[in-house]
């Protein structure tokens, strides 16, 4: 199978490469791994993470979890209600709809009125980053203050990365760390900025959920996983 040509994937480009964005591309074909081909294959474009795009089949735990979310078909996505579980459950930061492939997958469903609807609908947990006749890119993440940012990652990730939090405001302390339901010792804070370290922390081969607690509502600006090799910023 071919990869999606350069010059139909202008919203790869849009994206940093090898950021460690988590992404999830639309229609996910449940149950036929090979639909998802042509988005591992256009992985050489950005080179980032996908949560689909893997040419074998998921455990039926993961694949249960995940259609609850954004629907078999899709019919019904994106919501921010599902963008907030997607970020939280999976870390997911970018969404990108192709609308050929949704057309082919969901036939009868399809509706591009419907699906625009409910992307404008989107107040606080998406937004249009880049927008064609070919491709929707959604930036996912807290678009209104929060309280607690959670984040679940596999150990792959917090044992090679830093965790980093920029918020709009300088950090108020104290700021309270938990690791898959136990505390944690506290992050590392500067300014508007906040390092949760947890490589060394007893972690689950996947799942692992992260929850940094504020004293109060704060505006978040990013939640990524620091490079690997890269000096600490503090």
């Amino acid at each position: 199978m071919k990869a999606i040509p350069y010059l139909d994937a202008a919203v790869y480009r849009g994206l940093p490469f090898r950021s460690d964005l988590v992404i999830l591309e639309v229609p996910y074909f449940f149950f036929r791994p090979v639909r998802n081909a042509p988005y591992l294959l256009s992985w050489r474009l950005h080179q980032n993470y996908l949560l689909n795009g893997k040419a074998r089949m998921r455990p039926r735990e993961y694949w249960g979890k995940l259609a609850r979310i954004i629907g078999k078909r899709q019919k019904q996505f994106p919501t921010d209600s599902q963008l907030r579980r997607l970020l939280q459950e999976y870390s997911v930061e970018r969404v990108i709809i192709h609308w050929d492939m949704l057309r082919s997958y969901q036939r009868g469903y399809f509706d591009n009125q419907r699906i625009w609807e409910k992307i404008r609908h989107l107040k606080s947990y998406g937004r249009v980053e880049a927008a064609d006749e070919k491709t929707v890119l959604i930036a996912v993440q807290e678009f209104l203050p929060v309280d607690t940012i959670i984040r679940t990652y596999s150990d792959f990730h917090l044992r090679r990365h830093p965790l980093l939090v920029v918020l709009k405001a300088p950090v108020p302390l104290p700021v309270s760390v938990r690791l898959n339901g136990r505390d944690v010792p506290p992050p590392r804070a500067s300014g508007r900025q906040l390092l949760v370290d947890l490589r060394h922390e007893k972690l689950k081969k996947t799942g692992n959920r992260v929850e940094i607690r504020f004293t109060g509502p704060q505006a978040v600006v990013a939640v990524k996983l620091w490079p690997e090799k890269a000096v600490l910023p503090f």
